[in-house]
């Protein structure tokens, strides 16, 4: 029994074994998201939230994130129109994890003011 280097693995595959001349590198950008979003029950144009309450500090953003897609062509793919409104996503993300972080530092100096009073 050897023990198997880094590049030992190399010596594993035959030198003569025939590659399809048909296959291809996997391409994720266009793979299909549908079930991904179905599965985290996420909306089309994440982070998009069409339920989002008025008083949410990111409204703004996600309306402007929903202008941005009603403006797009309906024809287009949803991958493209997702690259169009790529700053107005980038906006909304940066908003919600900064209220996700406040969120976060409130509940911790809570409970720690809940600690020390007892």
């Amino acid at each position: 029994f050897r023990a198997m280097g880094l590049f030992d693995w190399l010596a594993w595959f035959d030198k003569n074994e025939v590659i399809p001349e048909n296959l291809k590198p996997l391409d994720r950008s266009m793979a299909d998201t549908s079930e991904v979003q179905a599965f985290f029950k996420q909306h089309d144009w994440h982070p998009y939230d069409p339920q989002m309450p008025w008083r949410h500090p990111c409204i703004a953003q996600n309306r402007q994130l929903a202008k941005c897609f009603k403006a797009q062509d309906k024809d287009m793919p949803l991958k493209v129109a997702h690259t169009y409104c790529l700053l107005d996503r980038k906006e909304l993300m940066v908003c919600l994890t900064k209220h996700k972080k406040k969120l976060r530092e409130q509940e911790a100096q809570q409970a720690q003011e809940g600690g020390s009073a007892t």
